[in-house]
């Protein structure tokens, strides 16, 4: 049983904040990394809460002790996406953190911004089921078990997509290289 489980079922209405502000910038961060622009990522991210109260609302309260917070609210987010992006391309990212005070100097900032562009170029020409894998591994943050949940995907399956996926966006971006120098 988790602190925040415990919390909301002691009464939803009370703890969904706390559920939202300890939440917030994962979501949005997996939402950014999926979209690959903010406009649609804020959008993501809202409709992802929306539906999570809406469900937290029907949900006893044995379920609610035992949710798993992350990979439940990323499955709802996965969701949410691939309903926005049914019939059309989409794009994706992922976020480049930098540690400390540097993130404020304009040097860094601008190579961040380049370093953030070229693998949300990359990432956005790997196949669905790769990008997802990779997003939920490594830019939400999920591990392995937790991220073939949010998928509902076997977790060796996980693995294997993330090792394509990662793989693939190594060859792509090598490839990028050697074609630049």
């Amino acid at each position: 049983m988790n602190p925040l489980g415990a919390a909301l079922a002691a009464g939803v209405d009370a703890a969904f904040p706390r559920l939202v502000e300890t939440t917030q910038h994962r979501v949005y961060s997996l939402a950014l990394s999926l979209c690959g622009n903010a406009e649609d990522a804020k959008d993501v991210a809202q409709d992802t809460f929306v539906r999570a109260y809406r469900a937290l609302q029907k949900y006893p309260a044995a379920r609610l002790r035992d949710l798993s917070i992350d990979p439940w609210l990323a499955k709802i987010a996965l969701n949410v996406w691939r309903n926005r992006v049914r019939g059309r391309r989409e794009t994706g990212s992922l976020d480049t953190e930098i540690a400390g005070d540097e993130r404020d100097r304009p040097d860094v900032r601008a190579q961040a911004r380049a370093a953030g562009a070229e693998m949300r170029a990359l990432l956005g020409t790997l196949p669905v089921r790769y990008r997802m894998a990779v997003v939920l591994r490594y830019a939400y943050d999920l591990p392995y078990a937790q991220a073939a949940v949010a998928l509902g995907i076997p977790e060796g399956t996980l693995k294997a997509h993330v090792h394509r996926g990662v793989k693939m966006l190594r060859e792509r971006y090598e490839r990028k290289w050697k074609a630049h120098r």
